[in-house]
Parts: C-alpha cells; structure tokens; sequence
C-alpha cells in the first residue's frame, strides 16, 4: 500500500521515475517480438522484486521436492504451536529488499515475543541442520549443481550467502535423476528458462 501512495511533492519525480521505468519493463515483453527467449525469464516473472517465495514452496511439495515445514501467519497461537513442533525455527523474510533482512534462527530455549506478529504475516520454517549446501542452477534443460561447503566457516553455517570464499569451497556434484525431473518441472510452472 505504501509503495503505491504518491509521496509528498519533494519526492514525487524519484517515486515517479522508479514507478514509471518499472512499469515499462514489466510491460516489455509486449513491446518485443512473441518468440524472444527471456533468460531468466519474462521480466520480473522469478526475479527478487517478484519472488512468490509462499507459492514456490507449495508448488515445489505439490511436485515432490522436499521443502522444510513450514507456516505463513499473523496467528500468535498458531506460531507458538508451531515452535512447539521444532527444534530450531528460521524466520523467512517474504518480502523483497528494501524491506526484507536475512534468516533469523530460534532456538527451542529462546524467548520469543510474538506480539507484534499481529501487524502483518510471516514465514517460519523449520530449520535444517545440514552438512553442506546445495545451489542449482537449470538454463533450460540444463542443471548445475553445485556443493557449498558452508559449514566450514563461521559466517556461513546458517546463510552459505554471506560469502567466505577464502574458507567455503565450492565443487560441483551430482543429484539423483528424480530430483532433476523434479526441478525441471519446477521451472517449468514457473515458467523459468534460468
């Protein structure tokens, strides 16, 4: 709601340069020939700006890959049922920046305070212990895994994101075949082509 209100006059040629090249870029592919191949795709389709992260993890379980449990909610009871579920949970920012953070962990033992939850839903998720991480990259039919060895470092156990190359290293590896059929009609519902 915020970000469509015409701000006061001071600011309204910046609100407006950012909102009209926006809009023309989010309308491009209809300016273009129809047989383009967007990479990655349309604009914004699978961009940060339009990431449906809630929608791509129902999509990614309805088509077998395993996604962490999870609930979207400003529900108070609902999410300390939830933290009664789990060991470790991680607050998922939604959102895309300028208004998002990173992960935040909790911890079973930790205090919560759940009263401003009210305001405005959010994601928790189940958080995943894990040995290493895992980013794939699909250009079409094309699949790129790649092993992040992020618990090497300190800064990267919980977000591989946070960038130690001198201490994380990187290797490619393979996945089963049923996970890459799995991502490629993950892509595909998308309608992704990177």
């Amino acid at each position: 709601f915020d970000f469509d209100m015409i701000p006061p006059r001071k600011n309204r040629n910046s609100f407006l340069f950012t909102k009209r090249w926006g809009q023309l870029i989010r309308e491009f592919e209809y300016l273009v020939n129809r047989e383009v191949i967007w990479i990655p795709s349309v604009p914004f389709n699978g961009s940060q700006e339009w990431q449906n992260k809630i929608g791509e993890y129902l999509i990614a379980n309805k088509i077998g890959l395993k996604v962490p449990d999870f609930i979207f909610s400003n529900c108070e009871s609902d999410i300390k049922r939830f933290f009664t579920k789990h060991e470790k949970i991680c607050l998922r920012e939604f959102c895309s920046p300028p208004y998002s953070f990173p992960p935040i962990i909790f911890e079973h033992s930790d205090k919560i305070k759940l009263n401003n939850i009210k305001n405005s839903p959010c994601t928790f998720q189940e958080y995943i212990e894990k040995k290493y991480e895992l980013r794939v990259v699909v250009v079409f039919d094309n699949i790129y895994p790649i092993k992040i060895h992020s618990q090497d470092s300190n800064l990267t156990k919980n977000d591989w994101r946070v960038h130690d190359d001198a201490h994380v290293k990187w290797e490619m590896t393979k996945l089963p075949e049923k996970v890459c059929n799995q991502l490629l009609q993950l892509g595909k519902q998308l309608q992704l082509n990177w």
